[in-house]
């Protein structure tokens, strides 16, 4: 049975370009828990006393992932951003370059690309219903999406985020030892995709990022990161020179369209409740808030205008 077994998680893994995938969608499958983790918390008030009820949990849940990092000063305005990397991306060419008009044949190869997920955010539209109907919308939202670049805005509601709260590890009555995970509008994606595509394009091909800076960027892994880091300490080594590293964690971690991007962002806490004695399953919703700082976990922008941020620290 065993050997059946591992047969048969070998065949779902298989071979080629999505074996990383594979892996971690047949785990997930395996363990069978991770869809429940945020199903009916229970968190504490005090020591002595619990929170149970659902829209409470989702209350305090909200307040704590938007006042999390109102202690650290990363503060989102346009005007820190690396300095080299906003002085190239305020002149026209540089303007023309990075905002291009998209075009319809874009619009659909993005869509297109959008993971088949059916989970959905405020709007309530999942991503394969975009997909299937891709081809016909994407002439008014190619049009919308220009109108946002010409315009330097993003519409208000594809700023509200649907937060899911993830059990870390812990005490599972603690707020802090749970993530957000943001679920944004469909829409919003396709909407991201465009600038990411434009502003990455432009960096890279004018050698704008660190060349050790490894995370989120194409062809970069942090494998090769590793090999850097291990090469530079041999050399030192074997130079008698002393090695001393410096290790920073940051973990919690352009302009008008950017800038508009991440002002007045809203979010929500989402829980779902299981009654025991029906096993129906209950939704509840937090008050929608505005956030202070940060970019909304999941985003396709966030890992980017990271990269920028911290640019010139390496």
């Amino acid at each position: 049975m065993r050997l059946a077994k591992a047969q048969f998680l070998e065949s779902k893994i298989g071979s080629g370009p999505n074996v990383k995938n594979n892996i971690w969608t047949t785990i997930n499958s395996q363990i069978k828990q991770h869809s429940k983790l945020h199903e009916n918390i229970v968190l504490k008030e005090t020591e002595t006393n619990l929170i149970q009820e659902p829209k409470q949990i989702a209350e305090k849940f909200n307040d704590y992932f938007i006042n999390v990092n109102n202690q650290f000063t990363l503060d989102h305005n346009v005007d820190n951003l690396n300095n080299d990397v906003q002085n190239d991306l305020q002149g026209s060419e540089a303007c023309l370059e990075v905002f291009a008009p998209a075009d319809v044949n874009e619009i659909i190869a993005i869509g297109k690309q959008l993971k088949n997920k059916k989970s959905f955010g405020h709007d309530s539209i999942p991503v394969f219903v975009v997909k299937k109907c891709i081809n016909i919308i994407s002439p008014p939202l190619t049009h919308i999406i220009n109108s946002s670049m010409e315009e330097s805005k993003l519409p208000a509601e594809l700023k509200i985020a649907k937060v899911i709260p993830i059990y870390k590890k812990g005490d599972s009555k603690l707020t802090e030892n749970y993530r957000p995970v943001s679920i944004l509008p469909t829409f919003s994606k396709i909407f991201e995709r465009v600038i990411y595509n434009r502003i990455t394009t432009f960096l890279e091909n004018n050698n704008k990022f660190n060349p050790t800076q490894f995370g989120f960027r194409s062809n970069k892994s942090t494998k090769l990161a590793l090999v850097h880091f291990i090469e530079k300490i041999i050399n030192a080594l074997e130079a008698k020179l002393k090695v001393l590293g410096c290790f920073l964690d940051l973990s919690k971690a352009c302009l008008n369209w950017i800038d508009n991007y991440l002002t007045n962002r809203k979010q929500y806490v989402e829980l779902t409740h299981t009654h025991k004695s029906t096993n129906e399953k209950q939704s509840f919703k937090s008050n929608t808030k505005r956030l202070i700082t940060g970019v909304p976990q999941g985003s396709i922008l966030g890992p980017l205008l990271f990269l920028i941020y911290v640019n010139d620290i390496i």
